[in-house]
């Protein structure tokens, strides 16, 4: 009789660990705000920008006009959130802003 017990116990345990395992959030990249893209004017400097925005995700030697914020959120290894903004420079000068957010200063 206590063997069953054990043996009951031991598979509830188990079963319960198999049927809700836990599962890690994982955001990565920049979270951009709607109030962040409202205070953006085409003209301004790179300073200014990442003075508001931080610093871009992707900014490379191959493309230094172009600055890419890119943010996603991951839980169980299943995207449930993704963003992108491109910020694109002319003559050293914002030029066009590419991409919205769906997030507020609150969700930051």
């Amino acid at each position: 009789m206590r063997i069953f017990f054990i043996t009951l116990l031991t598979v509830c345990l188990l079963t319960g660990c198999i049927l809700a395992p836990y599962h890690v959030e994982v955001p990565q990249g920049n979270l951009v705000s709607k109030e962040m893209l409202a205070q953006l004017e085409p003209g301004m400097t790179p300073e200014q920008v990442k003075f508001i925005m931080g610093t871009p995700v992707l900014n490379t030697d191959i493309t230094p006009d172009e600055w890419l914020y890119y943010y996603r959120n991951t839980v169980g290894g299943q995207a449930t959130t993704e963003q992108t903004i491109t910020l694109t420079f002319k003559n050293g000068l914002l030029s066009t802003i590419n991409g919205e957010s769906e997030f507020s200063e609150d969700d930051l």
